[in-house]
C-alpha cells in the first residue's frame, strides 16, 4: 500500500488550532499545556515490563460533565467572534471528533456501538457520540427497539418515505465483540512522552484523563467510487494529542488491542496509562508515570480535511470536514502526532497476523492526525506490556490486504446520507439527528427531531450556542 496515493480520496489534514483542557474542561491559555513529546527510552527494552493494571499506576478519570462542557468550550474557542462557525472553521461542512470519524469509516466490520446524536449550526453539522448506548445494549440483551429509519447499502438507491430512508451494509471483514479503551490507551501512553513544561515522566504522577491536549483539523475527503468526480466532503475535526515527535511535531497515535485469546474490553485508562511511557512534558520535571495520570488533562488538536468522493473520481466536489483527537504526544522532529498501539505477545511475532478491524482502526488514525510513526506494544492476556517497538505507517501498512478504499466509501456515504437527513421536513425544520449502529448489526438506525430532546445534555449543550 502507497500512503501517497491516498490523495485520491482525502487530502492532507491541516491543523487549524490545538487546545489544552483543564480538569473542568475549560481551555487553558497555554493552550500548548498539555502537550507532550515522543520518548523512546522504552523502545526494544525486552527487560522492561509495563503492568497496565499495578495499582502503582495511579489514574484520575474525566467525569461526564468534564466531557460535555469540553466540547462546547473548544467549539467555542475555533469561533471567531466576527465570523460565523463554517467561515471559522474554514468551510467545513461536518465537525466533530476524530474517534466518529474512525467509526463511521470502519462501520462495515460490526465490531462495535455506533452512537452519534447530530445538530446543525451555522451551516455546520456537529456530531457528538452518546456515551450510554453500550449500557443501553447490555441491558437490554438485544431486545432493543429501533428506529424505523434505517440506511441503505450506498450501492443501491435509496428510497424514501415520510421521515425514513435506508441501506443495507455490506460485510468485508470478520465478526468481532472486543471495544478499545481510553483508559489503557492513556496508561500506555504515559511511559512514550514528556513535556516539557514538567520536570516529571507522566507516568510517575496521576494519570489524569482530563488533562488534555487538541490539535483541530480539517480534511477533505474524495469519492472513492469515482477518481474522476471533482467534489469533495471537507471535515472539520478535533483530537486529543497524546504525543507530538519533536523531530517534525507530528502527533504519535497511541492505542492498545486485545489479545486473540482474551474478551475483555480495552479501556482508556489502559491507553492511558501506556502512552505515559511513551512520552514527556518539557513544562514538568518527571515522567508522566511517576504521577498521578489524570484522563481529564487532555492536549487535542483540531483539523480539517477534504473528502473526495470515492464514487466518481470526476467529481469536482469535496466535502470539508472539521475533527478535534487527542494527542498523546508528538515527534519532536516533525511535530507529528506518534500512534500508539499494543497487540497480543505471541511467541512466533514474526507471522503475527493483525487482526482486519484494529489494523483499519490504526490506519485511520495515522491518516487522520497525518502521522508517520506507530509504537506497539507487545500485551499479553494480564495486561502486561513486555516489549515495545517503533514502526513508521508505511512499513506497517504496506503489506496489508485491506482495500483502503472501502473506509473512505463507508465515511462519504454515512457523511452524505446525515446531509440528507438535514434537509426540509416539509415546513418544518430538522434540529436533531440520532444515529446508531448496535453491536452486530449490519445497519445503521436514524432518527430525526424538530426539538433537541431535554435529556441529551451531548447535544444540548449546543443549543443556545
Amino acid at each position: 500500500m502507497n500512503l501517497e496515493s491516498l490523495n485520491n480520496y482525502i487530502s492532507k489534514p491541516k491543523c487549524i488550532a490545538e487546545i489544552s483542557l483543564n480538569k473542568d474542561g475549560s481551555i487553558l491559555e497555554q493552550k500548548a499545556a498539555n502537550k507532550s513529546y515522543f520518548i523512546d527510552k522504552f523502545i526494544n527494552q525486552d527487560t522492561f515490563y509495563i503492568n497496565l493494571k499495578s495499582p502503582l499506576l495511579l489514574y484520575e478519570d474525566k467525569t461526564k460533565e468534564m466531557e460535555i462542557s469540553s466540547r462546547r468550550n473548544i467549539l467555542q474557542s475555533i469561533k471567531r467572534s466576527d465570523s460565523t462557525l463554517k467561515d471559522s472553521l474554514y468551510g467545513a461542512e461536518i465537525y466533530c471528533s476524530s474517534g466518529i470519524l474512525k467509526k463511521f469509516a470502519t462501520s462495515h466490520l460490526q465490531n462495535g456501538i455506533v452512537d452519534v446524536w447530530c445538530v446543525k449550526i451555522d451551516g455546520v453539522i456537529i456530531m457528538v457520540e452518546d456515551s450510554t448506548s453500550e449500557a443501553r445494549q447490555q441491558s437490554t440483551m438485544g431486545n432493543v427497539e429501533h428506529s424505523s429509519t434505517d440506511f441503505k447499502s450506498p450501492r443501491e438507491v435509496s428510497h424514501y418515505s415520510h421521515r425514513s430512508y435506508s441501506f443495507e451494509r455490506n460485510l468485508k471483514f470478520a465478526y468481532s465483540h472486543r471495544s478499545y479503551s481510553f483508559e489503557r490507551n492513556l496508561k500506555f501512553a504515559a511511559f512514550l512522552k514528556e513535556n516539557l513544561v514538567i520536570d516529571k515522566a507522566p507516568f510517575v504522577e496521576c494519570i489524569r484523563a482530563w488533562k488534555q491536549y487538541r490539535r483541530v483539523y480539517i480534511a477533505d475527503l474524495k469519492n472513492p467510487h469515482d477518481p474522476n468526480d471533482k467534489r469533495s466532503l471537507r471535515v472539520a475535526y478535533n483530537s486529543i494529542i497524546h504525543c507530538v515527535d519533536k523531530a517534525n511535531d507530528k502527533p504519535v497515535v497511541i492505542t492498545t488491542r486485545p489479545s486473540s485469546y482474551s474478551h475483555r474490553s480495552y479501556s482508556f485508562e489502559r491507553n492511558l496509562k501506556f502512552a505515559a511511557f511513551l512520552k514527556e512534558n518539557l513544562v514538568i520535571d518527571k515522567a508522566p508515570f511517576v504521577e498521578c495520570i489524570r484522563a481529564w488533562k487532555q492536549y487535542r488538536r483540531v483539523y480539517i480535511a477534504d473528502l473526495k468522493n470515492p464514487h466518481d473520481p470526476n467529481d469536482k466536489r469535496s466535502l470539508r470536514v472539521a475533527y478535534n483527537s487527542i494527542i498523546h504526544c508528538v515527534d519532536k522532529a516533525n511535530d507529528k502526532p506518534v500512534v500508539i498501539t499494543t497487540r497480543p505477545s505471541s511467541i512466533e511475532g514474526i507471522n503475527f497476523v493483525w487482526r482486519s478491524d484494529q489494523l483499519l482502526k490504526t490506519y485511520m488514525q495515522s491518516i487522520l492526525l497525518d502521522s508517520d510513526k506507530v509504537v506497539i506494544g507487545e500485551c499479553d492476556k494480564n495486561h502486561v506490556v513486555r516489549s515495545i517497538s517503533l514502526k513508521n505507517t508505511e512499513g506497517l501498512f504496506r503489506n496489508s490486504d485491506f482495500d483502503e478504499k472501502t473506509p473512505y466509501e463507508n465515511l462519504w456515504y454515512v457523511i452524505s446520507q446525515i446531509q440528507r437527513a438535514f434537509e426540509t421536513d416539509g415546513e418544518k425544520t430538522i434540529k436533531c439527528l440520532h444515529l446508531i449502529k448496535w453491536n452486530g448489526d449490519d445497519k445503521f438506525r436514524a432518527k430525526r427531531f424538530y426539538n433537541i430532546p431535554e435529556d441529551k445534555a451531548c447535544v444540548g449543550v449546543f443549543e443556545d450556542f
